[in-house]
């Protein structure tokens, strides 16, 4: 009874977040598209290359093999390397870098062992976008955000929802999420990666 307002009544009406989970069958949503396992190399050059126009197909080749053609993850470093750096022809070098920084403080952990290349790449992404969010203007608000939709673990959460548990303006919020590619807005909805 307590979150029945919280409830969907009506799809079209509402604005949902739509969870999607980085481990279930590896399926993430690009350019609109549901991708199911990893990228072939040519795919995740050109998917690359498609959003990272001044990148040349060697640079898009070292980023894709340090990211294991995840989707997620290109997705993810896409992203932040548009925000972060831009498209200047270095950027993914610069990502590069930062991925090898993270990754050593990564290592250091008990969380990964060196053999869980996956979740370290996943891991390693979400950590460079985190850092980078938490030092915008409204990344604390966001990066809680994140954490209470990784909490609820469902397929969908009312914005009217989280509008009651987040300190600050949601749309400011969701907007900042959307440019870091944690969410994608579909439609009137919104899936959380």
């Amino acid at each position: 009874e307590d979150v029945r307002e919280f409830l969907p009544r009506n799809d079209a009406a509402c604005t949902l977040l739509m969870l999607d989970s980085a481990c279930a069958n590896d399926a993430v949503v690009l350019d609109g598209q549901l991708h199911i396992g990893l990228f072939e190399m040519n795919e995740s050059i050109e998917f690359i290359r498609r959003h990272l126009e001044n990148t040349s197909d060697e640079q898009a080749k070292e980023l894709s093999l340090k990211l294991h053609q995840i989707p997620l993850a290109l997705k993810l470093a896409i992203s932040y390397i548009l925000q972060t750096y831009g498209d200047d022809g270095l950027s993914t070098s610069k990502y590069l870098t930062e991925c090898l920084q993270v990754e050593e403080t990564l290592l250091e952990s008990s969380t990964f062992g060196k053999d869980d290349s996956y979740s370290r790449v996943i891991a390693c992404t979400w950590e460079i976008t985190k850092r980078r969010i938490t030092g915008l203007e409204g990344g604390e608000s966001a990066i809680k955000l994140m954490q209470v939709l990784a909490y609820l673990a469902e397929d969908s959460t009312s914005t009217r929802f989280l509008a009651k548990i987040c300190r600050t303006e949601l749309d400011a919020v969701m907007e900042l999420l959307q440019k870091f590619a944690i969410i994608e807005k579909l439609g009137d909805r919104k899936s959380v990666v």
